[in-house]
């Protein structure tokens, strides 16, 4: 979470990290409150405020939320194969339970279809901006509405034109949506060849839930011009569901989805992944190719150090004398 203003936009506090931490606290009850009853509730509770705080949460939330509930509400029972006829009937409510988790998520599922039912209006917000903009610029509209508050009211339409104009932009004759893919994979390659140095069943499970995430929310991708928001966003809510996942579930899931033998045989330097990492960058919008040098950490230091520097701070060498 702290990593996200560095590679994001240098803001330490921003909505998407409260929907990342609202998203690790929905995992963390599903996958380690026994209580069946008590931990879909609580996951519910939790994940339609925070649909309802950001509807983004609804497409990194609830398609990932159902699959682990599917998958953990069986973790503590065997196989039904090993099972005897009348363990087996014993056994059967576990579908029921599954079902019934399952059912939970309407709740928030009907906060998401509420927001789309009702989106706001022009007129809503230019209210809502002459509320917290200096009233002098009440004379100027344009002025007041900046950020996700211009955008209220906006056709779709409008939405998509933007964000194909912005990632059909040409950078060095490459279009932005072939680099937007290309240091996507990146990411996924260097943090999964991290994990894979100590757990590879783990790293392939990154691997996996980064594919479910980046395909859960391309209607996002293709709605929102925030580009490298959205990939952040994908990166970081899979890590949260790798690292939270027990180790019997990600042995299930090694079953119905078997790790590739090479990645037990991966391996890559231990300087690989810390320094391309450092080099890695993601704007929210990709207009210039030196945005992504500059939202890496080396240009996040190099700004931090420009602005020390603007503020008055010595130069390295008068330091040291």
């Amino acid at each position: 979470m702290l990593g996200y203003p560095v590679y994001v936009d240098d803001i330490l506090i921003r909505k998407d990290i409260l929907i990342l931490l609202i998203f690790a606290v929905v995992v963390k009850f599903i996958l380690h409150v026994p209580s069946a009853r008590a931990r879909d509730a609580m996951a519910v509770l939790i994940l339609t405020a925070g649909v309802l705080s950001h509807e983004l949460l609804a497409f990194i939330g609830l398609p990932s939320v159902a699959m682990i509930m599917l998958i953990s509400s069986q973790l503590h029972h065997w196989d039904a194969k090993e099972l005897s006829q009348k363990q087996a009937v014993l056994h059967a409510p576990v579908r029921f339970r599954s079902l019934r988790s399952l059912l939970w998520l309407l709740i928030p599922l009907g906060g998401m279809l509420s927001i789309l039912a009702w989106k706001g209006t022009r007129a809503q917000a230019y209210r809502i901006g002459l509320s917290w903009i200096d009233s002098r610029l009440a004379a100027n509209p344009q002025g007041i509405q900046g950020g996700a508050i211009g955008w209220i009211g906006m056709p779709s339409e409008k939405f998509v034109e933007d964000t194909q104009k912005m990632i059909s932009q040409l950078h060095f004759g490459i279009p932005t949506w072939s680099l937007v893919i290309v240091l996507s994979a990146g990411g996924v390659f260097l943090v999964a060849s991290a994990i894979a140095r100590r757990d590879a069943q783990r790293a392939w499970l990154y691997v996996l839930a980064c594919l479910f995430q980046f395909t859960v929310m391309i209607p996002i991708f293709y709605h929102a011009m925030d580009t490298g928001r959205w990939v952040i966003m994908c990166l970081f809510s899979a890590f949260i569901l790798t690292i939270e996942t027990p180790d019997p579930l990600i042995d299930r899931l090694g079953q119905l989805v078997p790790c590739p033998s090479f990645l037990y045989r991966f391996s890559t330097p231990p300087w690989l992944c810390p320094v391309f990492l450092a080099l890695w960058g993601m704007p929210i919008t990709l207009w210039k190719p030196w945005q992504f040098v500059l939202h890496a950490p080396v240009g996040f230091v190099a700004k931090t150090y420009f602005y020390l520097r603007i503020l008055g701070m010595p130069r390295p060498t008068e330091l040291l004398g």
